[in-house]
């Protein structure tokens, strides 16, 4: 479905990264870029509804537009040098209930899910969560399909805790992350072998449970 023009498009915006580039060229974008990746979320959309009912819908919405918001940006270059979707249970602006991502990029690609926002008041419901489901959580983590694909939740992490939950780290050290998240990165190449979607789609359905523990937490 994605052919080497693909990426071959996006190289290219890296080296002419200006409006009248890509003006010129907006046609090839369409053509080469556009269309083809809408098709392929289409699909990898419809291939995570097997094994995740909550991720459905018209995916093409949850795209993420080229054009970069540059407002606040000290790099004023105009486009994105890659293209990605979300599926998540309320769509892109949605980044509270754990979902999936993937980014197919000039210079790399991943995948990747979990909690990548949550607010004060979830982040202090998952702690709670792993806190008493801790054999739960930890083997979910240590399921050999999770550790092969993903080796670990990744996150940033609190330095100091609230006195009422510093204790929970004797549990868990895991109390300590203020994000949950799992990520892998993959050659270009792979992309446009035939079997990828089916390929994408199982590494991120050994992400399901993690997806659920987080969900279930962050819904109580």
């Amino acid at each position: 479905m994605l052919t080497n023009s693909f990426f071959t498009f996006l190289k290219e915006v890296s080296k002419n990264n200006n409006k009248d580039w890509f003006d010129i060229h907006r046609q090839r974008y369409e053509v080469d870029v556009k269309k083809p990746f809408e098709l392929f979320v289409q699909e990898l959309g419809n291939a995570l509804g097997h094994f995740d009912g909550e991720i459905q819908g018209d995916f093409k919405k949850n795209i993420f537009r080229i054009n970069k918001d540059i407002r606040f940006s000290k790099d004023k270059t105009p486009y994105k040098t890659n293209r990605s979707v979300a599926y998540s249970l309320n769509g892109k602006k949605d980044h509270e209930d754990p979902g999936y991502y993937l980014e197919l990029g000039a210079d790399k690609s991943y995948i990747a899910g979990g909690a990548w926002c949550p607010s004060p008041e979830k982040l202090l419901k998952i702690r709670s969560e792993i806190y008493y489901n801790t054999d739960e959580f930890h083997q979910i983590l240590n399921d050999k399909k999770f550790k092969n694909t993903f080796g670990d939740i990744q996150g940033e992490r609190s330095k100091i805790l609230p006195k009422d939950i510093k204790d929970w780290v004797a549990d868990s050290d895991y109390i300590y992350n203020k994000q949950f998240y799992f990520w892998k990165e993959f050659d270009n190449k792979e992309v446009l072998q035939k079997d990828f979607i089916k390929k994408a789609a199982t590494w991120f359905s050994h992400g399901y449970e993690i997806n659920q523990f987080l969900r279930r937490a962050m819904r109580d």
